[in-house]
């Protein structure tokens, strides 16, 4: 038995009806489409800002999968990974020795 909170009838052509029927949930879940619809914009500004670097971390690093178990290990796998990766972009904007030149100036001020 399907539930529903309302029927509707469309007139296909003169002799054949559409019959569509909508559950109970219809309501929200058209307001959830209308919200995709509309947010399409952010979700594929997101897209290309965050799918990049978790596809370079897996080709390019090759990190397919996770050698660890428990959730302390993995996240512990995935952070490194992660540090992994920012070095990386670091190393290819500053290049070395600006991140060495860097890295000792924190160094210096810290002890004076």
């Amino acid at each position: 038995m399907v539930t529903t909170s309302e029927v509707v009838v469309k007139t296909v052509s003169f002799y054949l009806l559409k019959i569509v029927l909508r559950g109970p949930n219809e309501p929200m879940a058209e307001q959830l489409r209308e919200r995709l619809k509309n947010g399409m914009s952010k979700y594929k500004k997101r897209q290309n800002i965050v799918e990049h670097p978790f596809g370079t971390i897996k080709r390019t690093m090759n990190f397919y999968y996770l050698l660890t178990r428990k959730f302390r290990m993995v996240k512990g796998e995935v952070s490194v990974a992660i540090f992994a990766y920012n070095l990386k972009r670091v190393i290819s904007i500053m290049g070395i020795k600006g991140l060495m030149e860097r890295i000792i100036g924190k160094i210096q001020l810290k002890v004076a």
